[in-house]
């Protein structure tokens, strides 16, 4: 009985242990697969044990399975006891997973736990089919990180062989989805990617979006398919994307590739000509090659890179073709590039064309020298003007002479003018006009009465220049520039970009700035230096308007809060603005003889329309030709046939020689003030225009401002002292604006 007692609990385990046995051997695999989707608690528990447990549950019950995802494929809970099955069956479980990747839910449930799934290539192969067929990324947050980490998994793979669906991405969506689709293209660097991305840029170019045409630039280089030269080349003129196109041919050494394009063209584009001046001398030899294709503006690019950047290659070509021409690009082709190369390489050749025997080369190698201010050939024109058998060239001759400022010429001049044909004597005339001396001023004298019409006209056209008096009196006088006051000493104060020239301790503050016909100093000094007398005077130099705090400096260097400024020409026009800007430091403003913003050119007009007419037609001559001017002695002349308008007489013309003419400066000055505007209601003080009013065809438009503006703008009438009227006036046009600074000071 004992015995029995003892054996009771071994009896009861093995009873229990059996009862569990059958239970287990009821519960088959096809029902534990029906219990993923309905079983709860332990019923669930001994179905997932019975699953995890089974070493053949895949592939062989992959339908049973794949069933149950699809008719609960919302059931979030379903498709996780589904999957944490699936990752315990390694690679059957990768394999089953990956066929059920065309369902989103599933394919977003694998997609978070990857990591948990042992990896193989079908389940690869179906993440990277997804990005044919999901949602965009402009379907919302969740659509975009979908996307991005589907694009990120493929990214990482050495072999991407999914570039239709990438390429899916490249033109639509958010800005992230769109990097990261043409960066995973790059990394897959295949025929099929650079299609795409090329394609992808032609339809970008409809729209405004610049810097993903610049991103696929740069991807469509990276891959170097067989589109991407051509791609670059139209990208070339379009000018956001110029830029970024030509850097990749230049650093993908596709110079020839440019070159070829040119050749097949009968002109070259303007980006491809843009880029192309960029490859420098490497280009320019290239560029040898295209010298006799058929179209001249071909020719005309080659002409160019090689001048832009001579080598002593294409310096021995040309020089071929000059010596033994041949092809179409000719002789006096090669001497026009010659002629822009250093004197070094090509000056040889373009001395021995001013001898050469072919009148059109003589001709050329002159106008090449006038074109480009070549003084250094001063020599060579010299023997050229008095020894060529042609007229024709003699008297071009004697044009580069005048135009380059040759004041050696002026001995032949003087013999050619009394006895060479007349076409050549009214040039020598011309030059003894504008260079002469007072020897060639009294053989002009006896030439004026000249019978023929060409040589009499030339010859009174030189004597106004020299004497400033109507040729028909009988007595003429040459006249010369006055000696000009020494410049009073002064203190200088530099403030950033400011600097300026101090005279003076007493009176209110006068600012003088840069003005006249050369945007300087040239006009008011020495003639309004007498302002020390009566005020603390600061002649300012600045390239541009003054920066505030550059400014404040000046003021604070001057001991002073305020001033008026001075100034003539367009620096008055400058002057204007500059206290527009500034309505807190300046409060006045007096602008000599300067033209209001929108009505710049009428003084340029009205300039010459003044002057005697001969001395307009030579004013007139000079502005039409310019470009062929020596830009110093285009200065120097302008200058001199000026004079009589900026001093308001004839008479008193010399006494305006000293100051300086600069056509440039004005030109640069007049651009930046297209934007510049006048009101005198904004302008803090009051503004006084001394005008030659009598003179001055433009005087109406003023006094009907002053009219309207009583208490901001005044006129100072300076009839009888032309438009620098600080010379031959100076003590009055000091009076003035020392009354006007001031009454600026005591308001």
């Amino acid at each position: 009985m004992a015995h029995a007692i003892k054996l009771l609990p071994i009896v009861l385990i093995f009873s229990l242990s059996s009862i569990n046995a059958h239970a287990q051997q009821r519960l088959t695999v096809s029902k534990a697969i029906a219990q993923i989707a309905t079983g709860q608690g332990e019923d669930w528990e001994a179905a997932k044990t019975l699953l995890l447990s089974t070493n053949d549950l895949l592939p062989r019950n992959a339908n049973a399975l794949a069933g149950v995802l699809k008719a609960n494929i919302s059931d979030p809970d379903v498709l996780a006891r589904v999957f944490e099955l699936v990752a315990s069956k390694d690679e059957e479980g990768c394999k089953f997973a990956a066929k059920q990747m065309n369902s989103l839910p599933w394919a977003d449930l694998v997609l978070a736990r990857l990591g948990e799934l042992k990896g193989c290539a079908e389940l690869d192969k179906a993440i990277s089919g997804m990005l044919s067929w999901i949602p965009g990324s402009e379907e919302g947050p969740i659509a975009e990180n979908r996307v991005l980490k589907v694009l990120d998994l493929v990214s990482q793979r050495e072999d991407i062989d999914c570039t239709e669906g990438i390429c899916r991405f490249v033109g639509q969506g958010v800005d992230a989805v769109r990097v990261k689709a043409i960066e995973t293209l790059v990394k897959a660097k295949t025929p099929e990617a650079s299609t795409c991305l090329t394609h992808a840029y032609s339809k970008e170019t409809a729209l405004d979006n610049s810097q993903f045409r610049t991103r696929l630039l740069d991807a469509i280089a990276a891959i170097a398919g067989l589109d991407w030269v051509p791609t670059m080349l139209s990208a070339l003129d379009r000018p956001s994307d110029h830029d970024v196109a030509c850097g990749h041919l230049l650093d993908g050494g596709a110079i020839n590739a440019m070159i070829f394009a040119v050749r097949t063209t009968d002109a070259p584009s303007a980006g491809i000509q843009k880029c192309f001046a960029k490859s420098g001398t490497s280009g320019a030899n290239l560029a040898l090659s295209l010298i006799d294709h058929p179209s001249a503006a071909v020719r005309d690019f080659a002409a160019n890179q090689i001048v832009a950047f001579p080598t002593q290659e294409s310096a021995d070509a040309m020089r071929g073709r000059f010596e033994k021409p041949h092809g179409k690009f000719g002789r006096s082709d090669a001497l026009i590039v010659m002629a822009q190369f250093p004197t070094e390489m090509g000056g040889d050749i373009v001395e021995a064309a001013l001898g050469d025997s072919d009148l059109g080369i003589r001709v050329v190698a002159l106008r090449m020298i006038q074109k480009l201010h070549l003084r250094n050939f001063i020599t060579p024109i010299l023997r050229v003007a008095e020894e060529d058998p042609e007229p024709e060239i003699r008297q071009t001759a004697l044009q580069t002479l005048l135009r380059l400022g040759a004041v050696d010429a002026v001995p032949l001049a003087s013999r050619m003018v009394q006895y060479e044909e007349p076409a050549v004597a009214a040039k020598a005339a011309l030059l003894l006009g504008w260079l002469g001396d007072s020897k060639a001023f009294d053989i002009l004298l006896k030439k004026r009465n000249d019978k023929n019409d060409e040589v009499a006209w030339a010859v009174n056209s030189a004597l106004w220049l020299q004497s400033y008096t109507d040729p028909a009196k009988k007595k003429l006088k040459r006249k010369v520039p006055p000696k000009v006051d020494k410049l009073a000493k002064s203190t200088d104060v530099s403030c950033g970009e400011v600097t300026a020239q101090v005279f003076g301790k007493k009176g209110p503050l006068v600012m003088v700035l840069p003005g006249g016909p050369a945007m300087d100093h040239s006009w008011s000094r020495p003639y309004l230096d007498s302002l020390r007398k009566n005020a603390l005077v600061a002649f300012v130099d600045t390239k541009d308007l003054p920066r505030p705090q550059d400014l404040d400096c000046l003021f604070t260097e001057l001991g002073r809060e305020k001033a008026t400024l001075v100034s003539n020409g367009l620096g008055g026009t400058n002057a204007l603005w500059m206290a527009a800007k500034n309505p807190g430091r300046f409060n006045a403003v007096v602008a000599i003889s300067s033209p209001l913003p929108d009505n710049l050119e009428s003084f340029v007009s009205w300039g010459i329309n003044q002057m005697p007419q001969e001395l307009a037609d030579l004013a007139s001559e000079l502005l039409k030709e310019r470009d062929l001017y020596h830009p110093d002695i285009l200065n120097t002349y302008l200058s001199r046939v000026m004079a009589p308008v900026m001093a308001g007489s004839l008479g008193d013309a010399p006494a305006t020689l000293p100051i300086v003419v600069n056509i440039a400066a004005i030109d640069k000055t007049a651009q930046e003030l297209e934007n510049a505007s006048f009101d005198p209601a904004k302008m803090a003080g009051a503004v006084t225009f001394m005008l030659p009013v009598d003179e001055f065809a433009q005087a109406e438009t003023y006094k009907a401002l002053a009219a309207a503006n009583p208490e901001k703008v005044a006129i100072h009438d300076v009839s009888g002292c032309g438009f620098q009227p600080q010379v031959n006036c100076s003590k009055k046009v000091v009076k003035a604006i020392v009354k006007v600074a001031e009454d600026a000071d005591k308001r």
